[in-house]
């Protein structure tokens, strides 16, 4: 599947969380940055500060005075810091994009089924006016054995068929 380029944020459990409440807003816009960078990279946050402070936009500094505010939302993973709840999100997330994706198709295959049965439905209804309504052949088979000409086309499209 492809990359997610959105996640829902859940602003009411973002401003309620005591935890993202404690956190000054400097902390708050880390915070969201490092979902951001989490979401859209598909990857855990590097374990190194350094390194997340180039990743995020900021001084490493700030992340080291920040970070200890934010570790508590983290679980270290051995390939980097990671919001759990993010990736549950992110889970339900697929899930939900494969259902859709599943009933698209099945739906795309009974409405297509549909499609056929009502064009052939409509060409069996609309053959016999029309073999009714072709001209006859002056020297034809059909009239020159008795039968009609309907009866003569119909017989030759069943041939084909």
């Amino acid at each position: 599947m492809k990359d997610l380029p959105w996640f829902p944020f859940y602003a009411a459990d973002f401003i309620t969380d005591p935890r993202v409440q404690d956190l000054s807003l400097e902390a708050r816009g880390l915070y969201i940055t490092c979902l951001a960078w989490q979401w859209t990279r598909n990857y855990p946050l590097p374990l190194d500060l350094a390194k997340l402070a180039r990743v995020v936009g900021c001084d490493r500094e700030e992340v080291e005075r920040l970070w200890p505010d934010l570790v508590g939302l983290f679980m270290e993973t051995g390939s980097g810091w990671q919001d759990m709840n993010l990736e549950a999100i992110r889970q339900e997330a697929i899930l939900s994009h494969e259902r859709r994706v599943a009933a698209g198709r099945a739906g795309g295959r009974r409405s297509g089924e549909e499609r056929r049965k009502r064009s052939r439905s409509i060409a069996s209804s609309n053959a016999e006016p029309m073999l009714q309504a072709m001209p006859k052949p002056n020297g034809s088979n059909a009239s020159s054995n008795g039968g009609s000409n309907a009866e003569a086309v119909r017989i030759r499209i069943r041939d084909r068929v």
